[in-house]
């Protein structure tokens, strides 16, 4: 059984496939599985996969365009590894990586899941999505989830893959906030460690994955859906702040058309504030409730 197994998900990434999928193989640790997940690609993804010569490396391809959670879920039955890592197809793992989460789970047997650190690479600029080193459970991590007061992406989330089970892995209704989901699920039943790890890069293009959805009103609402937390009364303007800040920033840049169709996703929302003023009303005090939070997670000891 490998020591560890790392899911690549991927739709039309060929231009960044290679270098996530070198990443992944060129590891310390020899004894690990990588599996690309093919959501139904219609470029050269097949043909990169198949022309790279590992047989560390497995190929599962969709027979219809489905979306990137069903397709991490695939990966996760798929595993033979106790242990699951996340990579998305335009990221990359840095050398060390595959090595100390193996290492630290092994040396850890209660914790559950493990969310770095990452790097954020812009063209030229490198920007440092730092966690504070702790291990959280409960309400004081999902304080931290709901408050947006943790930096997230999927390839910085690695996880035993019976935790992974026991919470039914990622939402594929969710279109949006995946990561978040899966650590709120993952914080009511297991120990989340948060790494200080900076052995993830995260390529932040205008073609990258998290950029290509503009879609943010209508995830939160959904992730919302599934949270009651949220609507608790403590977190009513942080909610409201949560809601509208989108629309605030599309207005900022003069993305007229996104802040539109966000606004129009508010008011068509389900469990948001739908009204925009009186969400615009909290906007400052929900402001605040987040730098407070991330103040907070910023002195957050080490275990």
């Amino acid at each position: 059984m490998p020591d560890l197994t790392i899911i690549i998900p991927t739709y039309n990434r060929g231009a960044t496939l290679p270098r996530a999928l070198a990443s992944a193989l060129t590891q310390d640790s020899a004894d690990l599985e990588v599996i690309v997940v093919d959501d139904a690609s219609t470029d050269q993804t097949r043909e990169i996969v198949l022309r790279t010569n590992d047989e560390r490396l497995r190929y599962i391809r969709l027979a219809a365009k489905s979306n990137g959670n069903v397709a991490r879920n695939i990966g996760i039955a798929s595993a033979r590894s106790s242990l699951v890592a996340f990579l998305d197809s335009d990221d990359e793992f840095l050398p060390g990586r595959a090595l100390r989460l193996v290492n630290f789970f092994r040396n850890n047997e209660t914790i559950g899941s493990v969310l770095d650190s990452f790097q954020i690479v812009n063209g030229q600029d490198i920007e440092i999505a730092k966690q504070p080193s702790a291990r959280m459970t409960g309400n004081a991590l999902v304080h931290l989830l709901v408050c947006h007061a943790l930096p997230l992406t999927c390839s910085a989330i690695a996880a035993r893959r019976e935790a992974l089970r026991a919470v039914g892995g990622f939402d594929p209704n969710l279109v949006r906030q995946q990561d978040r989901d899966l650590l709120l699920k993952l914080a009511r039943s297991h120990v989340v460690a948060l790494g200080t790890a900076e052995d993830v890069v995260k390529h932040q293009g205008s073609d990258s994955i998290s950029r290509l959805s503009t879609d943010y009103v209508h995830g939160l609402d959904e992730l919302v859906a599934r949270h009651p937390v949220f609507r608790e009364p403590g977190y009513r303007d942080l909610l409201a702040y949560l809601a509208v800040r989108v629309v605030v920033k599309a207005l900022l840049k003069g993305e007229v058309p996104v802040a539109w169709r966000e606004g129009q996703a508010l008011l068509r929302s389900a469990s948001l504030p739908r009204s925009l003023f009186g969400a615009l009303a909290r906007y400052r005090k929900g402001r605040l409730i987040r730098r407070h939070a991330e103040a907070a997670a910023a002195l957050i000891g080490g275990p």
